[in-house]
């Protein structure tokens, strides 16, 4: 999918106040996620169950990563990618699922 989006519109996005809450709280949760592994709160009896816990918590720190990291470079590659042909994106920009 090619996108027709600006730098200077993904500049302007980032600097909206809704966008900045939401990469406060990304931050945030990101945070969150340290302070639990520093309390120890993915430990278990079970390594297997640790090991599970630490690896999920650690996804989901990098998930977070990733986002905050978004610069407009990185969107239009991921967006502007290899793919031959066009495909739209289920659920945006059309009426399924509403009735």
């Amino acid at each position: 999918m090619r996108t027709s989006l600006t730098e200077q519109e993904f500049k302007t996005w980032k600097a909206e106040r809704p966008t900045r809450e939401f990469f406060r709280y990304l931050r945030m949760a990101q945070e969150g996620l340290k302070e639990q592994w520093a309390q120890g709160n993915y430990n278990s009896e079970d390594p297997n169950i640790t090991q599970a816990a630490t690896f999920s918590a650690r996804g989901e720190y990098h998930a977070y990563e990733e986002l905050l990291d978004l610069d407009f470079e990185k969107l239009e590659s991921a967006l502007n990618g290899d793919d031959e042909e066009d495909q739209p994106v289920p659920g945006v920009g059309d009426d399924s699922g509403s009735e």
